[in-house]
């Protein structure tokens, strides 16, 4: 855990990470649009993908609206984060509101900022281009983060897209993107159609992998690997982690 400070009003703001997201420890000190703003643009990384109106849906709550960004360090190290617009937008003048100031404290809870080292499978979920698409995150324990909501059309392949680019040249995404010099990526014909009956099509669902190029398939930390592959959906704890 690293804690980030900030400095509002003349006074020193702590943000914690805990599990996927940061949440802000002070309980009565309003946010700081520009610190917002630097947690998806500074100095010490380059931007590699970044979208607005992304929704995400955590638990029972309906989905909240924010901009995603992904971002790779000049260490090499691919993060991922995601605040509500409520908070891209927020005032950086103080308010007594204390409404307003449990509403950011729960939107901050919402906030994601997840290591992509972390991550061994991303799911992707569309009927075709003309229809909104899903992403979700699975990490090394099997835990899937909350789900990425795209609008309709080829958002999510442009992320994906990023992401590969982003890999490279050590890892990359299994399978990979297609695409050859000159052309477009597009997304990997299907071995296998994985259909769910949704009004008149068909929900393709993809399955891609982080993997190493050039020496197996994850580089494992003292773990013991069944003959069946890890099912990402389950709570198996496998300790496999990728690295830059």
């Amino acid at each position: 855990m690293h804690p980030l400070k900030t400095p509002i009003s003349g006074k020193s703001d702590r943000i914690t990470r805990r599990g996927s997201s940061i949440v802000n420890s002070t309980e009565h000190t309003p946010l700081s649009r520009d610190f917002v703003y630097s947690l998806h643009h500074n100095f010490k990384s380059c931007l590699l993908y970044g979208k607005n109106n992304v929704g995400v849906a955590n638990g029972e709550h309906p989905a909240v609206k924010g901009y995603l960004s992904l971002h790779k360090s000049y260490e090499g190290v691919i993060s991922l984060r995601w605040t509500p617009n409520q908070l891209m937008h927020a005032s950086s003048q103080p308010s007594s509101a204390t409404g307003k100031e449990s509403e950011q404290q729960w939107l901050w809870k919402q906030a994601l900022s997840i290591d992509m080292e972390d991550i061994i499978y991303i799911h992707l979920h569309q009927r075709d281009d003309s229809s909104p698409s899903t992403l979700t995150l699975v990490n090394c324990d099997g835990v899937q983060c909350p789900p990425l909501q795209m609008t309709a059309g080829q958002h999510s392949l442009v992320f994906l897209t990023s992401l590969e680019a982003g890999l490279a040249p050590t890892h990359r995404l299994d399978p990979p993107l297609w695409g050859g010099p000159g052309k477009e990526k597009s997304l990997p014909r299907l071995r296998k159609r994985t259909s769910c009956a949704v009004g008149s099509g068909a929900m393709l669902d993809y399955v891609f992998r982080i993997v190493r190029i050039g020496g197996g398939e994850f580089l494992a930390e003292s773990c013991q690997q069944d003959d069946k592959s890890p099912s990402p959906t389950t709570s198996q704890r496998t300790r496999a982690r990728w690295k830059s």
